[in-house]
């Protein structure tokens, strides 16, 4: 099942995925070890952004979950959408110094991409059809009559 859920997806969409991951883990843990005794909102957004990352490079390895971690991903980039609108107006913070979020909005693209169903497989029948030219896939071709 692993293997053939792995099989069917791109493998490099996957390492993407993996990619940005682990570029959400190198920012969040800073976040979570952070020793700011005013700093508990901080470390609770590290927690949460580690949690993500997990889910992440579980789809990276198990691509049937995407489906279920997009939802996770549409949420949280609405999220950050809505907080860095808000905080953008209100002059608090920079467009360009909200970009580090670009890493979470491609994760989303990427589990999207994972999470279309893939096409169906084709049966043997088809394929031998397809080879053999005949449209049934019995090996018997078309015949002259007459």
């Amino acid at each position: 099942m692993a293997w053939e859920d792995r099989r069917r997806s791109s493998a490099a969409v996957r390492w993407l995925l993996a990619v940005s991951a682990i570029a959400i883990i190198a920012g969040a843990v800073p976040d979570f070890l952070s020793s700011d005794p005013h700093g508990h909102a901080v470390r609770h957004v590290g927690a949460f952004s580690l949690a993500y990352a997990a889910g992440l490079l579980l789809v990276a390895l198990r691509p049937a979950r995407a489906r279920t971690m997009l939802h996770v991903g549409v949420v949280l980039v609405a999220a950050l959408a809505a907080t860095t609108a808000y905080d953008v107006v209100r002059g608090d913070v920079t467009l360009f110094g909200e970009s580090a979020h670009l890493v979470e909005a491609a994760s989303v693209v990427l589990l999207w991409v994972l999470a279309r169903p893939a096409p169906p497989a084709e049966s043997e029948a088809v394929q031998q059809a397809s080879r053999d030219g005949s449209g049934r896939g019995d090996g018997r071709g078309l015949r002259a009559v007459g």
